[in-house]
């Protein structure tokens, strides 16, 4: 997603910084599920879908971390608020951010809910956040030269704050595959424990096609991972084995 040597050295120096520091952060306890509202007057059934995508993946992530913080559109008496929410949500820092609803090249939802112009406003640098986006065309790259300006998910892995990673469309696709698929990427990770990002997205990718037509292969090939492949994300420790018990006392540690 770089446009040129200083982009991708931000980039490069993210992951460095976060991958290097201690893995003894409370804050990756932290999940921010966001969605978007079905629009007034629409009687499109998928719509009704976005906040059942949110849930899907609360349902997987374990009891050991922190109930997820949800922003649903429909709980907000003005968009402004939810934007002020996203925002200082991620800032005070979050493993996982993910988003189902409509979108297109730089915002999620058509209200803009968050956008490009938003992405200044995160501060979150050593709480860097892995973006999901169940949405169309917010990682749309393909004609930087002509537009002059950014996706979403590029705008967020070229700030030195935003995402560590991002997992985004980069054209049109469907609630029915966007469902699948983002109950994979929560399987993968939480479940299997798949924590090197690059097979995680495989494994979930493999789990939508196993799950569709022709059509759930469109969507797969839609989806890209913006991030070095070989990325681990940093879920919270300690990670002790099933049926071991691990014991600290005065700088020891007994199993």
């Amino acid at each position: 997603p770089a446009a040129d040597a200083a982009q991708a050295t931000t980039m490069v120096d993210k992951i460095i910084a976060y991958e290097s520091a201690v893995n003894a952060r409370t804050w990756t306890n932290n999940l921010l599920l966001v969605a978007d509202n079905q629009r007034p007057g629409s009687d499109y059934a998928y719509e009704a879908v976005f906040e059942t995508i949110n849930e899907d993946a609360a349902a997987l992530v374990p009891d050991t971390m922190a109930e997820p913080v949800k922003g649903y559109l429909n709980d907000y008496a003005a968009t402004a608020f939810l934007t002020d929410d996203i925002i200082d949500t991620i800032n005070d820092g979050v493993l996982m951010v993910n988003y189902a609803g409509h979108g297109a090249t730089q915002i999620m939802a058509e209200e803009h809910i968050f956008d490009t112009a938003d992405v200044a406003a995160l501060t979150n640098t050593d709480k860097l956040a892995f973006f999901v986006s169940m949405s169309c065309e917010t990682g749309f790259f393909a004609y930087p030269e002509v537009w002059f300006f950014p996706s979403l998910a590029e705008a967020l892995m070229r700030s030195e704050a935003g995402a560590i990673a991002a997992l985004m469309p980069t054209g049109m696709t469907s609630t029915e595959g966007q469902q699948v698929l983002d109950a994979a990427v929560f399987e993968a990770i939480f479940k299997k424990d798949i924590r090197t990002l690059g097979p995680a997205i495989a494994e979930a990718k493999q789990t939508l096609l196993a799950n569709g037509d022709a059509y759930f292969e469109q969507i797969s090939d839609t989806f890209l991972l913006f991030v070095d492949p070989a990325t681990a994300l940093q879920l919270p420790l300690p990670h002790i084995p099933t049926g071991i018990r691990a014991l600290r006392d005065e700088g020891a540690v007994t199993i």
